[in-house]
This record gives structure tokens, sequence and C-alpha cells, in this order.
């Protein structure tokens, strides 16, 4: 748990229970994460430690041994472009259990109303160091997405708020260039944390009078009254999508926060692409929640509805149980209907049986999410052994002779997360397993050749960069456009390592970073431009914008190892000529 503003006295705790920090407190942990099912077939991402991967015919696993607890443990998931969801069944003690898994599908249609945006941005000690620079690149994303019948506003707070405007303005070209001055100074120094009222005041400067109002918050959420701000949220009737950043978000208070308002909360490390995270939160804070999804099942069930928020890009859970018994259904198909304005999807899913973990796992993770509607939740907790609040017990053993006088208090000190108020910082390359021998990108849109790039090649990227640096905009389309003509050529197969091929694509990378192969007689050129797009792809924050390379990268067949010093260097050059900070 890192630091936390405010008076921890109006949390419940006691003059004597104080929070102490070290940069080491010397614990250790041990972690295991095993996949079963279709995931097992993703591509999977660590972002913030280097762990030891195992497959088997069934599963995927990820471990990792004496693991400083400082941040938090990120892994990430990116599923085929063709799996659209699974539907399992289980038979156990606890009887016959279905679970339909569903990837909600992105709309074919979607509104084009304006809307009104209210940016809050945490500028406290805490957000020093990987966060506030996440922030900044966010938030220079978020520029680019506003569309000219938008309004917005931003409120930056620390020990106390302000707004960039009075009130909400268009964005036009001349407000967004003054946001665009804003963002260079950003930084982490404006004191403490007081969420409570920069909420307060993005409320009063940032309504508009006609039109729907979403706001954006983004922090590291360490704070102590959070009861407060929540109550607070709610009867402002604005929805309040939040972002956390950080390796140790208080994901509790800002997932409470966004669902008390009818809104969503997402986390991001600090080697994930912000700029990536904050497109899909951004673009699902224009979206309307999706209500309307039934699951025809071919027999009659008793149905558990999924309670949570659903936006399109999102997962969806609904748990079903037989009102008699039944043979399987391990023969039969399940259709989805989604109905979300004018959309109408139909989805039909074949039902396998679920394997792997335990006996009753469907079962007991059905029960939990039973818990928090039930009305005897303590029932079904123990009925399912489930390890929860209403099963967690402390056991008093009482001895006759008692100890005299008052015990000695022994604090526990937290260790302090990584890159917090600048102590540090996380932002290495994320390890990559591919699990999946191939990928179909078939889908992606990546558009024609730059306009940008002359029909003569580039000599250097400072070319490129100077033309567009007066506008972050533009710059960040020029990104957008290279990564466009790699993944072209990687869905083609047209893709070849070597720097001839990509120097007739426009990108001389010999030239820019003034490669010479005699000084690297035991590298081979492929393995070098192998690592140069890789580490491309990383200084970018592609993301998802470039996963037809990256998917192609990850099927080449590359075993030799690159010098670290070699590879730090072609990062530093790149990450100067790109402007990616």
């Amino acid at each position: 748990m890192g630091q936390r503003y405010g008076n921890q006295y109006a949390s419940g705790f006691q003059p004597h229970q104080q929070i102490e920090h070290s940069l080491d407190n010397g614990a250790r942990l041990n972690f295991n994460l095993t996949i079963h099912g279709e995931l097992a077939s993703s591509l999977v991402k660590c972002l913030s430690h280097s762990l030891v991967r195992y497959k088997d015919a069934h599963s995927f696993s990820l471990s990792g041994t004496n693991l400083i607890p400082d941040r938090d443990i990120i892994i990430t998931l990116e599923a085929m472009q063709s799996y659209i969801g699974e539907v399992l069944f289980e038979h156990s003690d606890f009887g016959i259990q279905y679970c339909a898994n569903l990837l909600l599908p992105e709309p074919e249609s979607c509104s084009d109303a304006p809307q009104c945006f209210q940016f809050v941005i945490d500028c406290s000690g805490s957000m020093d160091g990987d966060s506030i620079e996440q922030v900044r690149k966010a938030l220079v994303a978020i520029k680019t997405l506003l569309r000219p019948s938008d309004w917005f506003n931003i409120v930056s707070f620390g020990s106390h708020a302000r707004s960039l405007f009075p009130s909400p303005v268009p964005a036009d070209g001349r407000h967004l260039a003054q946001l665009d001055s804003f963002l260079r100074q950003l930084s982490a120094n404006m004191g403490g944390t007081e969420i409570g009222d920069a909420l307060t005041l993005a409320r009063k400067a940032g309504r508009h009078p006609e039109l729907a109002t979403q706001m954006l918050l983004i922090t590291d959420g360490e704070v102590w009254n959070t009861e407060t701000i929540v109550d607070e949220a709610k009867k402002a009737q604005i929805r309040l999508f939040s972002v956390g950043v950080g390796s140790s978000v208080n994901e509790a208070f800002l997932s409470n926060l966004s669902q008390s308002t009818a809104a969503t909360a997402i986390f991001v490390s600090p080697n994930e692409s912000m700029a990536d995270a904050i497109v899909g939160h951004f673009k699902r804070s224009r979206q309307t929640e999706i209500k309307n999804i039934k699951v025809k099942w071919p027999m009659p069930v008793e149905e558990q509805a999924n309670r949570n928020l659903c936006f399109t890009g999102d997962g969806y859970q609904r748990y079903a149980k037989p009102k008699m018994s039944a043979s399987s259904l391990q023969n039969e198909c399940v259709t989805i209907e989604i109905n979300h304005l004018q959309d109408r999807k139909c989805i039909l899913i074949p039902v396998r049986e679920f394997q792997g973990i335990g006996a009753g796992t469907l079962s007991r993770l059905a029960a939990y999410q039973r818990l928090s509607t039930s009305q005897s939740p303590e029932h079904v907790a123990i009925e399912f052994g489930l390890l929860c609040e209403q099963t967690s017990c402390v056991l008093v053993a009482v001895r006759d002779n008692k100890a005299k006088g008052l015990p000695a208090l022994r604090p526990i000190r937290h260790t302090r997360p990584a890159g917090e108020a600048g102590f540090g910082s996380v932002a290495v390359q994320p390890a990559l397993y591919s699990i999946s021998p191939q990928y179909f990108c078939s889908e992606l849109d990546c558009g024609e050749a730059p306009s940008c790039i002359p029909n003569e090649p580039l000599s250097r990227v400072f070319d490129l960069v100077d033309t567009v640096d007066s506008d972050v905009n533009e710059g960040l389309v020029a990104i957008d456009e290279w990564l466009a003509i790699l993944n072209q050529a990687a869905i083609s197969n047209s893709l070849q390592l070597n720097f001839e091929y990509l120097k007739n694509l426009g990108m001389d990378f010999k030239d820019i970073l003034m490669i010479d192969m005699d000084f690297y007689p035991e590298i081979s050129e492929h393995r070098l431009v192998f690592e140069i797009l890789q580490i491309f792809l990383d200084v970018t924050n592609a993301g998802r914008a470039g996963r037809a390379l990256r998917h192609w990268l990850q099927q080449q067949d590359i075993t030799d190892d690159i010098s670290s010093d070699i590879a730090e260097d072609i990062r530093r050059v790149l990450t100067d000529c790109l402007s990616v900070s």
C-alpha cells in the first residue's frame, strides 16, 4: 500500500495504528498463474515482472519466486481476433453449472452527438515519476480524440485545485492550443491529494447546460477520506470514469467511485500503453451501458445475471443452473443476443466441458457472485467454501496465565511502491510470451502509405519529426502511419527483416541509428532488425495499434541473443528521434 493523503483516523484508525513505510521491508512472495480454456491460446504479456513460463496440452502457467512486493503484478491476455467467447458446463458435487463468457463486440454504429468532457488530473507529489509521465502521454492522446463539436475543461489538483478555463470551452484550434501549452508544463508539484475539492470544482466548472457531461479522473487514488468522496459523487449525477495509474493504485476506492456513478474504472501500470488504455476508456465514456443481453439456453434454467456495468469491448459473464436434472449440453449450442441502440447481434457458441483448476470451480465462482445479493451470505460462503468477508475469522486462544501489562506493539512497514513520488522507476521493457502459433489480423485497417513520407526515402526520422513537431496531433498521426505501413506488410506476410526492405518503405533505420554491420560481426542483420522493430513498438507505446506487427514478430524463429548494451543504445536513439518520452 502506498502512502495515502489525508486524515487516516477518519477511516477508523486508532492513534496507535500508524502506517509506516520503508524502501524494502524484507518481505518476499511467490506467484503462480495457470490459464485454462480458450485464453490458454492467447498472447500473454507480463508488464511488471520477469516470470517463468510453462505450457502443456491444456493450460499455460507463469510463475515467479522471491518477488519484492513493491508493485502490482500485471499480466494481460490478448485473445486471437477469432475469439468471441465460450460457454462452459461443469458437473460436480454442487450439481450442474453453466457459465457463458462473452467478449462484447464493438458496435457497428456509435453516437456522433457532441458531449462535454471534464478531465480531472492528479498532480500531487505521489504522482511524481512514472505516473505523471503516463498522464502526460494520455492527455496528448485524448487531445487527438476530441471532436470539433465537443466541449471540454481540465482541472489539475494537489493540495488545491485549479481549472484551465472558468467553464467548458469548445474543442477548437485556439482552445486546443491552450491545452497543448498546459500539457507541456504539467508536473507533479501541487502537494497533497485533495480529490474531493477537485471533483467539487470540476462539477462547478465542467457542466454544459445542453450537452451530456462526462468526467474522466486520472489519479493513483491514494487518499483516506474515500467514503465522503463517493457519497458526493453519487449526488452529482455525472458519470465519472476513472483511470488508476502507478504501481500501487487504490483499486477498491476508484472502482467504487466509478460504479456508484454508472461508470467504470481501469488501471494502467507504468509499462502499459497509457494512450492505448485511454483511447478505449475515452470511447467508453461516449457509450451508454449495454443492458439488453439475452442468453437462449436449449433447456429451462435459473439464470444468475451479471450485475456489473457493461460496455462494448468488456467481458461479460452469466451463470445458470438447470431447473431439473438433465444430461450435459456438451453437443449443444447457446445463442446470445445483444441489443444496443440501433445494433442487434446474435452469436452462436458451442458448449464445452470445463476442465482444470478443481472440482466445483464454476459453482463456487457463481456462488461468490451471489454473495452481494444473498439474504444469507454466511450460509452461501460456508456451503461453497469461499474465502471472503463472511468467513474471515480471528481465533482467540484464552490462557489461564494472562500476561501482565500492555502488549508491545510491533509495526510492520509497507514497502514503498516502485516509482512512487519519483523513487526509482519500473519503466522497463515488458516480457512477451507467445503461445498461439498463428494470429489472423485480416480485419485490421492499416490504411495507405502515409502522405507525409516523400517518394524518395527519408534520410533520417528527424526530417519527419521536424515537419510535424509544431503540432502534437500531427506527430501522433505520423507515428500511426508508420505503424500502419509495418502492420500492412506484416498482414500480407511481405515484411522482411533487412535494412534495405525497410528503407524502401521510407524507414531508413540503418541511417537513423548510424549502424555499420562491420561493428557487429557476431550479430546477423535479421536479428538486429528484429530487435529494432520490437523496440520501435515499445518506445512508440503502440499497444493494439501495433498488434499485427507484434504478432508477426512473435511468429519469427529468432533464437540468438543480442547484447543488452546494444539494445539500450537502440532504444535511446529511437526515443530521441521519435520524440517519445
